[in-house]
């Protein structure tokens, strides 16, 4: 994420730190290169682009991605089928 004076930071939960050390530190020396490192804020903006009210409650990660999924799951059983497929 973006901190203060848009200092670029690897935000990460507290057992990735302790048990994956080594990955820690190159994904920081990644960061501080100036390489190509993902964004939340990018993220967030494309959930809100989708809908506006996804990205308005924080959930722990593991609800968060079977939410996702849900709602994925949702949207294409209630889709047109494209033209020319058939269903079965």
């Amino acid at each position: 994420m973006l901190h203060k004076n848009n200092k670029p930071t690897l935000v990460t939960c507290k057992p990735i730190k302790e048990g994956k050390t080594e990955a820690v530190l190159h994904a920081e020396r990644h960061i501080a290169a100036n390489k190509n490192y993902p964004l939340i804020s990018d993220y967030y903006m494309q959930l809100r682009s989708i809908d506006a009210s996804l990205g308005e409650e924080l959930y722990p990660i593991r609800i968060a991605i079977a939410k996702a999924i849900n709602a994925v799951l949702g949207y294409y059983a209630y889709r047109r089928p494209p033209r020319g497929t058939k269903v079965a």
